[in-house]
């Protein structure tokens, strides 16, 4: 219902507010023809019994220079209560033409405007050369503080330029450190040789866990590959089972998987 103010949308994340409306964030793509690129607010739909979507707003715009930290768009993001404060924490995936992606964070009560806070919470490296925040989760960390897990562009057990999935720790919410490789890329012919990130966590029965993330081999040559939603069961989020696909692409791809309770949001690329 304000297919203007969308532009085009990417990189989807649902979300439940403080006073159970159901949000989905997204990155809302538009041509700006003074820098000749896309560039993305991140914007928000709401609904009341999570079917029927309404635009609501812009909830962070992307800052005005394209080599500001998030002037190029804001894509992915992960809401949180705060633990240092009243009110509500987002993270987001901020990117800028000179340092490519990296996780920032602003906060709010959830419902208005967002005040970014200062300084990078996941760095991409000195190089700018290993974007992060393709998708992320905060969990409490049984050890104390929390755990952030992530779609990271890194060497990932050797494999260079591979999106894999990671885990940062923090203490503050506000620090964040380099933990572990939670899931690496398969083997080739495995579906998920070049990439698996976007993941999302939610209860599935008595004390298991699953989680959907998106896993493709677009690098296989010839005839390329599929971009699909597969799934990984745990028993203490931390160590993960892979399932395989549990959302085929049946007519092009499918990217960034979101999960609230019984519903997932994700983005459909029809062939052509």
């Amino acid at each position: 219902d304000a297919d203007t103010a969308m532009g085009n949308p990417w990189a989807p994340t649902l979300t439940m507010a403080p006073n159970g409306q159901v949000r989905l964030y997204f990155a809302a793509y538009k041509r700006d023809a003074a820098v000749n690129a896309d560039r993305a607010d991140l914007a928000y739909l709401t609904s009341s019994d999570t079917t029927t979507f309404h635009f609501a707003g812009i909830a962070i715009p992307h800052q005005s220079s394209i080599s500001d930290p998030y002037g190029w768009g804001i894509e992915n993001v992960v809401v949180v209560p705060r633990d240092d404060a009243p009110g509500m924490r987002i993270y987001f995936s901020g990117g800028s033409q000179t340092d490519g992606w990296q996780v920032f964070s602003a906060v709010g009560d959830g419902f208005g405007a967002w005040t970014a806070e200062p300084g990078i919470r996941v760095s991409n490296g000195p190089l700018h050369l290993y974007p992060q925040g393709e998708g992320m989760v905060v969990l409490p960390d049984s050890a104390g503080g929390l755990r952030m897990v992530l779609g990271s562009m890194q060497l990932a057990s050797g494999q260079a330029n591979s999106w894999a999935i990671v885990e940062f720790r923090s203490a503050d919410g506000l620090q964040w450190d380099y933990a572990r490789e939670v899931l690496r890329p398969g083997v080739p012919g495995s579906g998920t040789e070049r990439a698996v990130y976007s993941p999302t966590i939610v209860p599935f029965g008595k004390g298991v866990w699953r989680m959907f993330y998106t896993g493709d081999d677009l690098n296989r040559v010839p005839g390329g590959g599929k971009s699909q939603m597969w799934s990984a069961v745990s028993f203490d989020r931390k160590t993960w089972i892979v399932e395989g696909v549990i959302i085929p692409a049946v007519d092009g791809n499918l990217y960034y998987a979101s999960a609230l309770g019984d519903k997932v949001a994700y983005i459909r690329a029809p062939a052509g």
